[in-house]
């Protein structure tokens, strides 16, 4: 079996499309969407029409997803997202209500046994008690910085043998004491034109093997449908999510 993990597309078709390009040559047997497919970037109902009739497909939520979901459906919004509500209001306003309902019935945690590997799929590590908690009540634990032992740390009531996540756009592989944790790193955010995911390939014998890919892009054009769709604190997002400098 081989798995494509894809974590945090948030709504850049540009990468997407260039991944599934990718995908086509790889043989695989299931994607598996690792949480925010949409916001930050411009093109969220592009991305989730693409998702949405994806064969073979399993999805999580992120917190993006939820926190604009919340506004979509009139429900509490959380503080710790209030900087990017603006930027999510919009979003909210160009979801179809399809496609609203289509990531609210995603769960935000899935597991799988797969010849005796056990692998969990969640976008993060949540708070002790917090995994069914509304978004409003911030349930994720604080990002932690790419180490072993934070890892540990951070999943210690998890033991899955393979614990895939996004949501800390930073690219992870730490393997300890029998666990494998993977980030394939933000497949749409990245300061560089390079779409990442990764693909897990688990054996009849139950070996397995985690391959990272980084997929070149043209980004010009994702940087200047910011401007063209008048999206909500596009410099800011630019810089910080695309590393985009102003001459660019």
């Amino acid at each position: 079996m081989k798995y494509a993990l894809l974590a945090d597309i948030h709504g850049n078709k540009h990468a997407l499309k260039a991944v599934l390009e990718d995908l086509h040559f790889q043989k695989i047997n299931k994607i598996i969407c690792l949480g925010d497919l949409i916001a930050i970037g411009p093109h969220s109902n592009e991305v989730l029409h693409t998702i949405m009739y994806l064969p073979n497909t399993s999805i999580i939520t992120g917190n993006h997803d939820e926190a604009v979901l919340s506004l979509y459906f009139n429900e509490p919004y959380p503080d710790s997202h209030k900087h990017a509500k603006p930027h999510h209001e919009w979003v909210a306003q160009q979801l179809s209500e399809d496609q609203a309902q289509f990531l609210k019935k995603k769960p935000r945690q899935i597991t799988e046994d797969i010849n005796d590997i056990r692998l969990l799929c969640t976008h993060y590590a949540y708070k002790q008690g917090m995994e069914s908690s509304p978004i409003e009540k911030d349930p994720y634990k604080r990002i932690m910085e790419p180490t072993p032992q934070n890892m540990e740390i951070l999943f210690s009531q998890h033991d899955q043998d393979i614990i895939a996540f996004g949501h800390h756009h930073q690219k992870h592989d730490f393997q300890i004491e029998g666990k494998h944790y993977i980030n394939p790193g933000a497949l749409g955010c990245n300061d560089k034109a390079l779409a990442r995911y990764a693909i897990l390939a688990i054996s009849n014998d139950g070996q397995y093997s985690i391959v990272h890919k980084e997929i070149p892009y043209n980004r010009a054009p994702l940087l200047q449908d910011y401007d063209d769709f008048a999206v909500p604190q596009r410099d800011e997002l630019r810089k910080i999510f695309h590393g985009q400098s102003r001459s660019e």
